[in-house]
């Protein structure tokens, strides 16, 4: 009954260890995002100005990563606020990084996150159009973004481009 008891123990504890890690280990590109704050500034295709603060958080034991986007919570007057607040997390029936996005104006948009290399990925659909975010490292400090159409590996149309740099939290 001892060795039973130690058994189930130590099965207990690298069970809860491994399930612990395994979110974690795919999740880990949100790490470095996670230190401090991030704020682009850059213009629609349209020539509309965009500004937008990210800040990402832990939750739930690096199981999940939460993030706050700060930006125009006012079309008509132009308020900057607190936009949309979105959770990543590691969904293990599709084996995949899943988001969802929920904002002031009561959308809720969600997709995947794919990571290649020096690349994040969110692949998602939004009024109807499906879409392509990219966060592409070009230093500790900074990552180019792009939102637009993608398909088979090329961008159809960009509606988006800047880059997001770290400011201090």
């Amino acid at each position: 009954m001892k060795h039973l008891m130690i058994y189930l123990v130590l099965w207990g504890w690298t069970t809860s260890a491994y399930s612990q890690a395994t979110p974690v280990a795919q999740l880990a590109f949100f790490e470095h995002l996670t230190k401090d704050k991030w704020e682009m500034n850059g213009d629609w295709g349209n020539g509309k100005k965009f500004r937008q603060i990210q800040v990402y958080s832990w939750g739930l034991n690096k199981r999940i990563v939460k993030v706050q986007t700060f930006g125009t919570v006012d079309p008509k007057t132009g308020a900057f606020g607190l936009r949309n607040e979105g959770i990543r997390a590691w969904d293990a029936t599709k084996k995949q990084v899943v988001f969802w996005e929920f904002d002031v104006f009561g959308g809720i948009t969600q997709g995947t996150c794919t990571v290649e290399g020096n690349f994040l990925y969110y692949d998602y659909t939004y009024q109807g159009q499906s879409l392509r975010d990219s966060w592409q490292k070009i230093s500790p400090n900074a990552y180019a973004y792009k939102v637009g159409t993608y398909k088979e590996g090329r961008w159809l149309k960009v509606f988006l481009s800047a880059t997001y740099k770290r400011i201090t939290k």
